[in-house]
């Protein structure tokens, strides 16, 4: 895996470490997390982690059914905007860069019945930026305080590059 991709590779294993029991077996999950590596070895994207966090927020059994606005049970509407809550699930929400399009939510919804990783990140691809925001919000809520070490650490080191002088050649 390439150096700058091993920060994905901790912020994974911190993932499951903070959200998973120890000793509590997860096929699913390890064969998901194993999937999630070898996309992020070749993808130079993060579609492979927003995929990871769904799958890992499904199977631990707290991601709510993106098919359905959990209030109303109402079905998601291709051409209407959602957000995800921790405490309310899926929202109806107004059309806004930050917010997911029905259409997305139905895609990741059907990706996740299938068991079909591919498309789950084929579909992740679509609205990194605003699934990105969503899924850290969502992962917050369930993981509690303190933050993640990986994410603070990637700041840091970034942080410390940006303020290094530029190296002769």
């Amino acid at each position: 895996m390439p150096p700058a991709r091993l920060f994905s590779g901790f912020y994974l294993n911190e993932l499951l470490m903070k959200l998973l029991a120890r000793s509590d077996p997860h096929p699913v999950l390890f064969d998901a997390y194993a999937d999630a590596l070898l996309a992020l070895a070749v993808a130079p994207d993060e579609a492979p982690l927003r995929a990871f966090e769904l799958l890992l927020l499904r199977e631990t059994g707290v991601l709510p059914d993106l098919a359905r606005a959990t209030t109303t049970q109402a079905p998601v509407q291709p051409g209407r905007h959602y957000r995800l809550s921790g405490d309310a699930g899926v929202l109806d929400a107004p059309d806004a860069p930050a917010n997911l399009p029905g259409s997305l939510c139905l895609a990741l919804q059907a990706a996740l019945d299938a068991n079909d990783r591919p498309a789950l990140r084929r579909s992740c691809q679509v609205a990194l930026p605003a699934l990105r925001g969503q899924l850290r919000a969502l992962l917050h809520y369930h993981l509690g305080s303190p933050p993640l070490r990986t994410r603070q650490l990637m700041l840091d080191v970034r942080r410390l590059l940006d303020a290094a002088p530029p190296r002769a050649a």
